[in-house]
């Protein structure tokens, strides 16, 4: 059987591969071999033919915390079209740790076949690193937010309602944050201000 593993030929059973860091695997588990596109090496940070490709040579360079996990997630027997996904830290041979995602698609075979498990691996390092930076920067907004006696709020460029308050706006307006954030339209607001003014 061919397998074109650099556009995941679906009547293989191999998920097509759509971006440089995504990259489709079929696991021959009976002799633990994988065939894969070039991409996955260049993934896991080694160059085309460099290493066997073999699930036990994945599995040695996954973080020891995360292996339960993963072996769960590629042994798992379910019903046809199940799909399950592991998130992993993965060592490079340089050193450097990456989070990587696998998922692994169940698909039924004839009983004469060899038992096989696909799927793909995704790096999602940049992804954790970049939602990691926004949750921090969040918490930083929100300190100085909850620190400030002035009210800071943030509203919609085009439809002008309001998004965010700070908790100064209570103590100045006498009205609640969830309240006001409840029905967040300008008007709502204005309303809060005597009309002489």
């Amino acid at each position: 059987m061919s397998i074109d593993v650099e556009s995941g030929d679906a009547s293989a059973g191999l998920p097509p591969v759509v971006s440089a860091d995504l990259a489709g695997w079929v696991w021959q588990i009976e002799d633990d071999s994988i065939i894969w596109a070039d991409r996955r090496f260049n993934i896991c940070g080694y160059r085309p033919s460099v290493i066997a490709p073999t699930m036990q040579a994945l599995i040695a360079r996954v973080h020891e915390l995360d292996h339960e996990a993963l072996r769960t997630v590629l042994l798992r027997a379910d019903d046809e079209y199940d799909e399950f996904s592991c998130r992993f830290r993965y060592w490079l041979p340089d050193g450097q740790q990456r989070c990587l995602l696998l998922k692994r698609f169940f698909h039924s075979q004839p009983a004469n076949e060899p038992q096989r498990v696909v799927g793909t691996i995704h790096d999602i390092t940049d992804h954790i690193d970049t939602s990691r930076a926004l949750q921090e920067s969040t918490a930083r907004f929100a300190q100085f937010s909850n620190a400030s006696s002035d009210v800071l709020w943030i509203r919609n460029a085009e439809t002008v309602d309001l998004e965010y308050l700070s908790h100064a706006f209570e103590r100045l307006y006498g009205f609640e944050c969830g309240a006001m954030l409840a029905n967040p339209t300008l008007e709502s607001w204005t309303n809060l201000i005597l009309p002489e003014d």
